[in-house]
């Protein structure tokens, strides 16, 4: 089991997250497990990988823009987001927006665990 200690995004993202696991710190993992929580009015730069994403809302109100598509998200609403899909959460609440993010396959999430 890995920490659930919360970091700030590697820069040019603004959000913050809690890497639950991935390959790195559970060997064999088929899939990267992390809690992402984007403050009031927060909204990082779209952006691609590799990896198919899926959101599960935990709290609060936004939107995920998927190749230019916007997706309204309360909690409980989960999002597919295609492997290489440009996307990009957005809080439109007035509290955190919180999702637990799955990425298939494994990705090594090491960047997010700095101080």
């Amino acid at each position: 089991m890995s920490s659930v200690d919360e970091y700030q995004a590697p820069s040019p993202f603004q959000r913050y997250g809690r890497p639950l696991f991935d390959a790195e710190t559970l060997p064999g993992a088929a899939a990267s497990l992390m809690i992402m929580r984007y403050p009031p009015d927060l909204m990082g730069p779209a952006h691609v990988h590799p990896e198919v994403e899926m959101f599960f809302c935990l709290q609060g109100r936004g939107e995920v823009i998927i190749d230019g598509e916007t997706h309204s998200v309360e909690p409980g609403t989960a999002v597919y987001v295609p492997s290489e899909a440009t996307h990009q959460p957005k809080n439109t609440g007035n509290t955190d927006f919180i999702l637990l993010a799955v990425l298939v396959p494994s990705r090594n999430l090491a960047a997010w665990r700095h101080k």
